[in-house]
């Protein structure tokens, strides 16, 4: 039997962990950055023109007047509408994937050369040498798994400490990536 470090008992995600690590990602995807400059380029595009037009066409100081701080007033409006459809749209797909095991525990093990999950009726065990990535940020730690799954560990759970320090030695010798994070939050998307 392997030497167990330590253990998260009662360990469940919640929909805000979900939503964490969707928007940590969406906010470092070059293609989500890509699209959401060039939506406001276009946006401040369309307003620049219609300045522009009205500022040839006849030359009016009240409209001047209106009209930049409105540009700016519907600028951040449309930067929060936008922001809070996405998130709204990420907490539905959240929802709909999750309505079947949103009830279930789990408890996870660390032991001393891989990680132990057990739920109701299964259990995985994923040796630290299939771990891609660990991103830690202020509220959760990511581990991505071969590519293909990430484990979301909240930080607010008793082991904390232990979980930080023993996925910083994991990092260290299995030369895992270990991104450290913790100005990021969910109002950076």
């Amino acid at each position: 039997m392997e030497e167990l470090i330590f253990s998260i008992q009662n360990f469940k995600l919640s929909t805000k962990d979900h939503l964490t690590y969707l928007l940590y990602e969406s906010s470092n995807n070059k293609k989500v950055i890509r699209t959401r400059l060039r939506n406001r380029i276009i946006f401040i595009f369309l307003f620049l023109s219609i300045f522009i037009y009205v500022y040839v066409t006849s030359f009016n100081i009240a409209f001047l007047i209106f009209f930049i701080p409105f540009t700016i007033v519907m600028f951040l409006v449309r930067e929060i509408t936008v922001r809070n459809t996405y998130v709204k749209g990420l907490e539905k797909y959240i929802k709909n994937q999750n309505s079947e095991s949103s009830d279930t525990t789990s408890e996870i093990t660390f032991a001393k050369s891989f990680l132990l999950i057990n739920e109701s009726n299964s259990e995985s065990k994923i040796s630290y040498k299939d771990f891609d990535d660990i991103i830690e940020i202020n509220e959760c730690v990511f581990i991505k798994i071969l590519n293909r799954s990430v484990l979301i560990i909240n930080k607010n759970n008793q082991n904390s400490k232990t979980l930080i320090e023993h996925l910083k030695n994991i990092s260290l010798q299995n030369n895992i990536p270990y991104q450290l994070n913790l100005h990021w939050n969910g109002n950076n998307f």
